[in-house]
Formats: C-alpha cells, sequence, structure tokens
C-alpha cells in the first residue's frame, strides 16, 4: 500500500514539473521585446510590446499571468502569453512572451504573477510576482 502511494506521489509531482510542457504557440506578434528585469517601459500608442522570460522547468513557470489591480484599460490591452518550447537542455522549460498592446495615451501599473495554479506550500519557494510602469506617448 505505502509503495503505491509513494509512486502515486512521485506521479504526481512529475505531472507538476512537466504541466504544459508540450505547449507550443509562437503565434502572437511580440513586438517590441523588452525583458522581465525592466520595469519602466515607453512605448507609442497602438504599439504591440511584450515581456520576455527563459523559464527554467520548475512549478508555476508556465502560469505567467496579469493579476489585480488590473492596468488601466483605456491605456493598456492584455494580448496574452505565448509559451515556446526549450531546446530539451537539462532545466529548459522555454520561454514565455506576455503579450500587450499600448492602446491610449497616459501611463498605468501593470502586475504580473506566475504560480497562480500552485499548490500553497509551493507558492513561497516559486512564487515570482513583477509590477511595471508603464508610459504610452
Amino acid at each position: 500500500m505505502r509503495r503505491r502511494w509513494r509512486v502515486a506521489v512521485a506521479a504526481a509531482v512529475a505531472g507538476l514539473l512537466l504541466a504544459g510542457c508540450d505547449t507550443q504557440s509562437g503565434k502572437l506578434d511580440h513586438g517590441r521585446v523588452f525583458g522581465f528585469d525592466t520595469p519602466q517601459l515607453k512605448v507609442a500608442v497602438g504599439q504591440t510590446f511584450s515581456l520576455y522570460r527563459k523559464l527554467a522547468v520548475v512549478p508555476g513557470q508556465r502560469d505567467w499571468t496579469v493579476v489585480d489591480p488590473q492596468p488601466d484599460p483605456g491605456v493598456l490591452k492584455v494580448v496574452g502569453p505565448d509559451y515556446l518550447k526549450g531546446g530539451g537542455g537539462m532545466g529548459d522549460g522555454g520561454s514565455v512572451y506576455l503579450v500587450f498592446k499600448a492602446v491610449g495615451k497616459g501611463g498605468t501599473d501593470f502586475t504580473v504573477q506566475n504560480c497562480g495554479s500552485c499548490d500553497a506550500m509551493l507558492r513561497p519557494t516559486y512564487q515570482v510576482r513583477e509590477t511595471y510602469h508603464l508610459v504610452v506617448g
């Protein structure tokens, strides 16, 4: 009985680590690309842009999303994430482009976070939350 339980737990952990690894889109226009480490962004009205991040194979790395407080919808439209498959190297979880469209002049802050679907015990280790300031001129 214990062996079956251990096998089930091991399979569940492996599933968490590999969840979404076979997703490959690459169909979105990434526009102007900024690294996740760029907290101040400046773009023109109508411009598509994205935040880029290389991913590791760890829980929560494939569920990046914009979270509350939401950005001003008169300034910024969230297009969505675009995940690209990795090259298969050890720990290579691919990459993500969080794609946005600047829809009007002004400024707004927005926050992105991963690990929304992570188990509560994994969040303190794997969750990342970043806030950005966007100026559209």
